[in-house]
């Protein structure tokens, strides 16, 4: 059974990744920047760094040596169907806003800041 205090430490944790890829990538703003949701920020990602900020998630969440129920869901978040077993994958799912989310409040808002 999920735990909703898991579902919400993971959810939280989740997007962690993108605070390391702003220290470690001069450009991160920029990214960010020219993505319409979250979602499309991750193909971004991919397609310049070679790795999401979910990947960054789970890099840190192992290297913390966080419980696989928080790992799993960090590192899955936009590949839910990557996680390693069922629950894994059912929490992934859980704890995670939807990929179409936009990355600012409105039209009329500027981009939503990348930690800088």
């Amino acid at each position: 059974m999920i735990q909703r205090e898991e579902c919400f430490l993971a959810g939280l944790l989740a997007d962690i990744g993108m605070l390391a890829l702003d220290q470690a990538c001069d450009n991160y703003g920029e990214l960010c920047r020219q993505s319409r949701t979250h979602a499309e920020l991750a193909e971004i990602e991919l397609d310049v760094l070679g790795l999401t900020h979910a990947d960054a998630s789970g890099l840190l969440a192992r290297q913390w040596k966080l419980p696989a129920m928080l790992a799993i869901p960090m590192g899955a978040h936009h590949r839910p169907e990557a996680a390693t077993d069922a629950f894994g994958m059912k929490m992934a799912r859980s704890s995670t806003s939807p990929a179409s989310a936009p990355m600012s409040s409105s039209k009329s808002a500027p981009p939503r800041p990348c930690w800088r």
